[in-house]
């Protein structure tokens, strides 16, 4: 895990990777979360081009991120 980002309106647990592709692998750390608290949301963050919900976890293409902002993960408040 990479990131936990914590307040008011979101609880979530984000796994940056550098790969254009979904790894399982990365995957394992976001899904063991999602065992302890099922209503976390679990974003993987890649260098690939395709969004999707992979197994529960949001995947986002880092380009979307940056140029969406929280917004680019569909509708996801903001931390604060």
């Amino acid at each position: 895990m990479d990131f936990v980002v914590y307040g008011e309106r979101v609880f979530a647990a984000i796994e940056v990777t550098s790969t254009d592709r979904v790894p399982t692998e990365d995957l394992a750390g976001l899904l063991a979360f999602a065992r302890d608290d099922p209503m976390t949301l679990r974003v993987l963050v890649y260098r690939g081009k395709a969004a999707a919900i992979e197994h529960g976890v949001r995947v986002v293409p880092l380009e979307v991120l940056l140029r969406g902002g929280w917004a680019g993960l569909g509708g996801v408040a903001a931390p604060g």
